[in-house]
């Protein structure tokens, strides 16, 4: 009746839940008239494929053969896939079993399905039934009331004088409301209701049936939640035989509702502490399937190619999305919070991967420029100045707690995002990088007496995400502020730093094109800045070794730019293609870069002042790998044209000289520096094969405090150079004669190759007495680069070694 009824609409908004909305999406969820169809094609699959990794694959192409198949026969009398049909076993007993796991998903969700209708249309009991029960009940309680008036104001019309004293008293039910004057018709009044009776009879009733609505609804919840906890269970059972429960024509487990569920189940095992790793792995393992059907190799992680140029799918993307709004930020942290072991490392890496790939536009995920972004992640890379991690702005924001809970989470979704093993999109890549950066600079700045600065690694694992995106990488060294953000910046853990490096200055082999150029400004950018924020970079207390390693990766993987001086003699260096685009006149490598002496020596100089064992000696032997590696291909090429490219062993003396002006004037104790020297020989004789025995840790085969065995050459020589320095320079350039003289004996030019065998080349097994050792490799040099043909490429070498000495 009007005034009193209301809609199923205005039933859940009453409850606030929405059981007849649920039971429908349920319904199409499930989509049960498909399923003894899906149940047919897999059956047939069943008979045609070669494995369980073949069923899914095959079972779709039956589902998309026009016409499609007829599964009534595979139903029984309770409208369920009868898992017993001898049609749904004939594939052996791997593919049988897959196929049995796949029927019961299939049944859990018709009996899911068919449970949950039954609590809205169930006649006698169900939401239906009782919604109209209440309707019609306050449709007769409103006509009761509107007798109860008419018997009121019969009565109080009898009563005479005394009438006049009070209006009619209505009475319902055991209540009583007074009648109110709505007008007159003559001598006699007209009398009614109050005007909210119909309004309160409307809400009695509405508010019971909101009750119903709310019981239905819980069970519902119930009953879906247990059907989801199966699902996952079979999802689980499935993977563990081979099988991509993603895969074929069944939708059950990718669907946006699974997503949330697995989502909400995850941040719940999470927030309970202890997490069980099993249960964790069982609500990740559709990211990590979704993850790898899109992304061709994760085990190369340069820019993300793609497996399906599609990218990820329509429904898939749902699941995701639907997966990263429910997870929350907290979960993510602790997520990346949580231990390697049980298998936990890789899964973490499936998180990771999958927020880097929906983060992809290229990937079919999104843009962040254009697009939301999931409010778990927002508050790490974007909202950062609200989220509680910057003291002067510590408001909380989306963090809830102090600085310390925020730093704690912070710290955690780093920790998640450095096991990444795909490249994001360039934008997010960016952003990540930007954020990284920015946090750590700001979380530094002191805001009060006594503040100390948050230990920060979360920035390193936002770094390290970046760094996969390589291109991405090279374009945010590009940029002035962020490079001197990066370098300028005394770390707590460097490690994405140096991932980032190496990642955006490693310039492609090939034909030079403009993204080539990208890289080549990086590199050159990079190691001609860093020396300008040596303090910052050796700061004591300060975790920067893995940066500073990373610094020395990149000087040697573009040693030939750095060994090659401006055509135009200038002591600095530059880009070798003009701004115009047109390559500078008479240059050979138009898409790198030349390095003047004065940036040289300050690369070198920074490299030299480094930690001694864990970046300076590692990467003056990777300068003698380099010299070994540069003559070796030049004697290789010389053999196969007639000529020696003497180009290559200028570069060789470019390097040498400044490595042998640097550690003559560095106020190093000299025995690091012909420790060093040791070291880089050391690493010329293993790459030439003429090391027969590994070097105990702490003792060098050639020369260093305690060895037995030394050349008596090497032993004059360290002498010598004591007293002169200018004896030291011309002395430090042997591992540079002695890396040219292996490698022609390597490449076997101009028959030095007769040499490879020469005793004096070879160390001798640590412990050798030193009488009984012919170890001389001063000697061994001297023979083979006073060959003729040899002597040519050496005298490049002194050529170019003299001049970069300095003075």
């Amino acid at each position: 009746m009007p005034g009193v009824s209301f809609t199923r609409e205005e039933v859940e908004a009453a409850a606030g839940v929405a059981p007849w909305r649920r039971q429908r999406e349920f319904t199409s969820e499930i989509n049960p008239a498909d399923m003894e169809e899906t149940a047919a094609a897999y059956a047939r699959a069943a008979g045609e494929a070669r494995s369980a990794q073949d069923l899914g694959e095959r079972a779709t192409q039956i589902s998309q053969q026009a016409g499609g198949v007829d599964g009534s026969s595979l139903v029984n009398g309770q409208g369920r896939i009868d898992e017993t049909n001898q049609a749904l076993q004939r594939g052996g007993d791997d593919i049988d079993a897959v196929v049995g796991y796949l029927v019961r998903a299939m049944n859990a969700g018709l009996e899911t399905h068919d449970q949950v209708r039954a609590l809205i249309y169930a006649g006698g009991t169900g939401l239906e039934t009782k919604y109209s029960d209440h309707l019609k009940a306050a449709s007769d309680e409103w006509s009761a009331w509107h007798q109860a008036l008419g018997a009121a104001v019969a009565e109080w019309n009898g009563e005479g004088a005394a009438r006049f004293i009070a209006p009619p008293d209505v009475h319902h039910n055991g209540e009583v409301v007074s009648a109110v004057q709505a007008g007159a018709s003559g001598n006699s009044i007209i009398w009614a209701l109050p005007g909210d009776m119909a309004e309160r009879v409307r809400t009695k009733h509405l508010t019971n049936a909101a009750t119903d609505a709310t019981g239905a609804h819980t069970e519902m919840d119930h009953l879906i939640e247990v059907y989801r906890r199966r699902l996952a269970s079979y999802g689980n059972e499935l993977g563990k035989r081979g099988y991509d429960a993603l895969d074929g024509p069944l939708d059950l487990f990718k669907t946006s509702q699974m997503g949330a569920f697995s989502a909400q189940q995850l941040k719940a095992e999470l927030a309970g502490g202890n997490p069980d790793p099993h249960i964790v792995q069982m609500y990740t393992r559709n990211l990590g399937l979704i993850e790898d059907a899109v992304n061709a190799n994760p085990a190369q992680p340069d820019r993300t190619v793609l497996r399906d140029p599609s990218g990820i799918l329509t429904q898939e993307g749902q699941y995701v999305q639907a997966f990263l709004d429910n997870i929350g930020l907290d979960a993510l942290g602790q997520l990346g919070r949580m231990d390697d072991a049980h298998g936990m490392r890789d899964t973490k890496t499936d998180v990771a991967n999958m927020i880097n790939t929906w983060m992809n536009p290229d990937a079919g995920g999104i843009n962040p420029a254009v697009s939301p972004v999931p409010e778990s992640i927002r508050p790490f890379v974007y909202d950062y100045a609200e989220s509680g991690l910057i003291p002067a702005t510590n408001v909380g924001g989306h963090f809830t707690g102090g600085l310390g809970e925020a730093w704690q989470r912070y710290n955690g979704f780093g920790d998640l995002m450095s096991t990444a093993t795909v490249a994001s999109g360039s934008q997010f890549s960016k952003d990540l990088g930007h954020a990284a950066v920015t946090i750590e600079a700001q979380s530094q700045m002191p805001v009060g007496e006594g503040y100390v600065p948050p230990v920060n690694t979360g920035s390193s694992g936002l770094l390290h995400a970046a760094s996969l995106n390589s291109f991405a990488s090279a374009q945010l060294l590009n940029e002035e502020d962020f490079r001197r953000g990066l370098l300028n910046q005394s770390w707590d853990r460097s490690t994405g730093a140096g991932e980032l490096i190496r990642s955006g200055t490693n310039i492609p082999p090939g034909p030079g094109t403009a993204e080539t150029r990208e890289y080549a400004q990086a590199a050159y950018h990079v190691l001609s800045m860093a020396p300008d924020y040596q303090s910052s970079l050796l700061a004591p207390g300060a975790d920067n070794t893995a940066l500073l390693d990373a610094i020395g990766d990149a000087a040697i993987n573009n040693m030939d730019h750095i060994a090659s001086p401006p055509v135009d003699g200038s002591p600095q260096g530059g880009l070798s293609r003009a701004n115009d685009g047109e390559p500078i006149p008479n240059d050979q490598n138009p898409y790198g870069f030349r390095f003047g002496r004065e940036e040289r020596e300050n690369l070198f100089t920074l490299m030299n002042e480094t930690d001694e064992d864990a970046v300076r000696k590692p990467f003056f032997a990777d300068v003698a790998r380099w010299q070994y590696g540069t003559a070796l291909d030049a004697f290789r090429d010389a053999n196969a044209v007639g000529n020696v490219d003497g180009s290559e062993f200028r570069k060789i003396g470019v390097i040498q000289g400044t490595v042998a002006d640097v550690q003559s004037r560095q106020e190093v104790d000299e025995l690091e520096n012909w420790s060093t020297v040791s070291d880089s020989i050391d690493a010329i004789s293993a790459l030439a094969g003429t090391v027969p025995h590994p070097v105990p840790q702490g003792a060098s085969g050639v020369l260093s405090a305690g060895t037995a065995v030394t050349s008596p050459f090497l032993e004059s020589a360290l002498d010598e150079a004591k007293e002169k320095q200018q004896q030291q320079i011309e002395l430090m350039g042997i591992e540079a004669r002695f890396a040219i003289a292996n490698a022609a004996v390597e490449a076997d030019y101009a028959g030095a190759g007769e040499r490879a065998d020469d005793p004096r080349r070879i160390p001798p097994t640590p412990g050798t007495p030193p009488e009984e050792s012919v170890y001389d490799p001063a000697a061994f040099m001297s023979d083979v680069l006073s060959m003729e043909r040899v002597s040519n490429p050496v005298n490049e070498f002194d050529h170019a070694f003299t001049p970069s000495l300095g003075g």
